[in-house]
């Protein structure tokens, strides 16, 4: 649902704020509805694990969100075990939450991002504080899973705020934290500024330690890190989320969405949507996102007339890629995948095994399984480019 109210000052995803789109939301979403019902009928969504409406934001529907969550909920031969919405604190409506409850969702995703006031409006947040707190409690009260969104690194904000915002977002009754370094890209309002001399980020050393802190913090009130930048009371993780990082084939539909099948599956794709292309037979999986504008996917009448980007894997990029998910993760990289890495990578692996654990970025532990070490997290990257490296060849861009 790539609409918001407002664009955030840092935002470069794909969205739009409402008064500059080119469709409603509310035709989107209709078209949304057919284009799920299209994959329904084709077969394609008969056992449906998980769902996540996400954007933009889902809750600038207001109440016509319930229709979209309800026709998700009855998509599948059963209603999947999780399904989330994305919601921002000032359109979280306690009505609103109460009805998407109702019609089946599981889990609210909120975008609180701070709990200061001064800051939230710098970033370019509609909502404050109290809002943000309240729909936490609201989420709570309609019987929904309540997630919060935090941020490091975040300009103006004092030492230690990001502690106290953990805590009162605990308090409210959150029962999974995730908490992301603020990245800052060209061509977005915040970028601009950065790039300007008009606004100054914290250095990274400072962020460094704010997230130290937030884990710290979590931990002790008994949040569990199970993902780089999540943590989640027992029995509140996301199911959702953990498909990403160990290889579930999903399917995204919407402008910019994400989809990652394989082979079996594109090729069932392929003979109901033509822009997709044929592929070379040594390709395993296939990694989709849909370019189609909302105008688009507010006309369409099933997924026959959806436009893609298309790059495929060999199955030894398709490992390697397996592998970096892996560290993404407090499991790390379990036996059966180490195995399957030294049968069919060879030498690399081993190589980059080793040097990541005298780096002391990887453990080895007794049940066989390498996990990322709990400095790791703060250096990620070249953890997650020394096993990506592995791949014998970039992805083939298809389309």
């Amino acid at each position: 649902m790539p609409f918001c109210r407002a664009r955030c000052a840092y935002c470069d995803f794909t969205s739009w704020a409402i008064s500059r789109a080119e469709t409603t939301p509310a035709a989107y979403e209709a078209g949304l509805e057919r284009l799920l019902g299209g994959l329904s009928e084709l077969g394609f969504l008969g056992h449906l694990e998980t769902a996540y409406i996400g954007g933009g934001t889902p809750s600038v529907l207001g109440q016509s969100l319930t229709e979209l969550v309800a026709r998700v909920a009855s998509t599948g031969d059963a209603p999947p075990e999780e399904l989330t919405v994305e919601a921002n604190p000032e359109s979280a409506t306690a009505e609103l939450l109460r009805a998407v409850h109702a019609a089946g969702a599981t889990r609210v995703s909120l975008g609180v991002q701070s709990l200061d006031d001064g800051v939230l409006a710098l970033i370019g947040r509609l909502h404050t504080a109290e809002q943000a707190l309240g729909a936490i409690q609201g989420a709570s009260r309609a019987g929904l899973a309540p997630a919060a969104d935090l941020m490091a690194g975040l300009p103006g904000e004092e030492g230690g705020a990001l502690a106290r915002h953990i805590e009162c977002v605990i308090a409210a009754g959150a029962t999974h934290v995730s908490v992301y370094p603020l990245e800052v890209h060209g061509g977005t309002a915040l970028g601009r500024a950065v790039s300007q001399g008009k606004l100054v980020l914290p250095d990274e050393d400072a962020v460094a330690d704010e997230l130290e802190e937030a884990a710290r913090t979590l931990e002790e009130h008994g949040f569990h890190r199970y993902e780089i930048a999540s943590f989640a009371r027992r029995q509140a993780q996301s199911a959702h989320n953990i498909g990403y990082w160990t290889g579930t084939p999903y399917l995204g539909l919407g402008t910019g969405a994400a989809s990652m099948v394989p082979r079996a599956l594109y090729e069932r794709l392929r003979e109901h949507i033509p822009s997709l292309p044929e592929a070379a037979a040594s390709l395993e999986r296939f990694r989709l996102t849909c370019v189609s504008p909302p105008a688009a996917i507010a006309r369409a009448e099933g997924p026959c007339e959806l436009a893609f980007e298309v790059e495929g894997l060999s199955a030894r990029a398709a490992l390697a890629e397996d592998l970096m998910l892996a560290v993404r993760r407090t499991r790390g990289i379990g036996p059966e995948l180490s195995a399957s890495a030294r049968e069919h990578l060879g030498s690399p692996y081993e190589r980059a095994v080793e040097r990541l654990l005298d780096l002391e970025l990887l453990e080895a532990h007794q049940d066989g399984s390498l996990r990322p070490s709990a400095s790791a997290w703060l250096v990620s990257n070249e953890l997650f480019g020394a096993l990506w490296e592995l791949a014998p060849d970039e992805p083939v861009n298809l389309a």
